[in-house]
């Protein structure tokens, strides 16, 4: 089925008069989308997997975090005006990040950022980790293992896992 075929569809089911304004907004909303996005791709960011991910983890740590809170008797909306700030400041890293990688053609250049997104990511999201299992750990003590959250508090002081074997 074609888009030609489902505005018919919807013409035919709702009248073309109902269906002019929602056919001229979709128009206007996929011309800008097909002209930002390769830009926004190449100078913003482009890794949308890592962003769904991480927002992923960010939704589970605000559902945990209130899980937490109402089990502790500690509800309250000012914690809510933090997750925004976290979102603003994740995002606006990951701009930072992805502009260091991609800003130039030289690739003495580009190799020395090579680093910041494999280890800048990986700290976003041992963040968030450590945030989700903490509190999980509060919601139902002795579930986690403490060496697990031990494990990714070391990778988020120092960037780095110790052999566990050592």
């Amino acid at each position: 089925m074609t888009l030609s075929d489902l505005i018919k569809d919807a013409v035919d089911q709702f009248g073309p008069e109902k269906m002019r304004m929602p056919v001229i907004v979709a128009l206007c909303i996929s011309c800008v989308y097909e002209v930002a996005s390769p830009v926004i791709n190449k100078y913003i960011f482009n890794d949308i997997e890592f962003a769904v991910f991480l927002a992923g983890l960010i939704t589970l740590d605000t559902l945990t975090g209130v899980w937490k809170a109402y089990k502790l008797n500690r509800v309250s909306s000012k914690r809510f005006g933090a997750v925004i700030t976290k979102v603003l400041v994740y995002g606006i890293f990951s701009i930072v990040i992805h502009a260091l990688e991609s800003f130039s053609d030289k690739d003495m250049v580009k190799s020395a950022f090579d680093w910041l997104g494999s280890f800048g990511y990986a700290a976003m999201m041992v963040r968030e980790a450590i945030s989700v299992i903490e509190n999980l750990g509060a919601i139902q003590k002795g579930l986690i293992p403490s060496w697990i959250l031990n494990k990714l508090k070391d990778f988020d002081e120092d960037g780095k896992f110790n052999d566990p074997s050592a």
